[in-house]
């Protein structure tokens, strides 16, 4: 596989543009690559973009689930696609966290709902749960926290009764692995 350029290597071709060279670039670039093309409309567009694509990635989200008609797909891998998608052209990690919490939020309604789902459900829902606290751990701020742990309490509390252990997975990660206090 061809070695791709390294960072500091195109600071340095870059610093050699001049203006009109740079603005064709970056308009190949909007052209050619839709990640790109998303990160530079969140960057210089409109401010709703952003916003609009956060609701659109939720509506994915809840369609996997609970579509409006019809029993939902249930497709982990495009539920999780539409938070890799915001993540790519997102500012802020706020609005990830919110994405990451509701898609844990629809899996352990789905459970709560139906009662069993396959195990790639399961592990899903524990790995996304993990995220989230990690994320709040390394935010270290006591508003967010506020904000989320009674969700977070709420997603316990649709598990109970559901097997695989995902109960206690949750149980633990919220008790013990999240790192929070009154004095932080």
């Amino acid at each position: 596989m061809p070695k791709k350029i390294t960072i500091t290597e195109l600071k340095k071709h870059l610093l050699h543009l001049n203006q009109q060279e740079m603005v064709d670039l970056v308009c190949r670039i909007h052209k050619t690559c839709p990640d790109a093309a998303g990160m530079l409309t969140t960057e210089f567009g409109s401010g709703n973009y952003e916003e609009e694509l956060f609701e659109e990635c939720k509506k994915k989200i809840r369609q996997q689930f609970f579509p409006e008609r019809g029993m939902g797909r249930l497709s982990l891998v495009t539920a999780k696609k539409a938070i890799t998608e915001y993540k790519k052209v997102n500012k802020s990690p706020e609005k990830l966290l919110e994405l990451q919490v509701y898609y844990t939020e629809c899996c352990t309604e789905f459970l709560d709902a139906y009662g069993d789902g396959p195990e790639s459900l399961y592990n899903s829902t524990s790995s996304m749960f993990e995220t989230v606290v990690k994320s709040l751990n390394k935010a270290n701020n006591t508003e967010l926290f506020q904000q989320y742990y009674p969700r977070l309490e709420k997603i316990l509390g649709n598990l109970n009764g559901v097997g695989y252990g995902l109960e206690d997975d949750i149980r633990y990660m919220l008790t013990d692995m999240l790192d929070w206090s009154e004095e932080k």
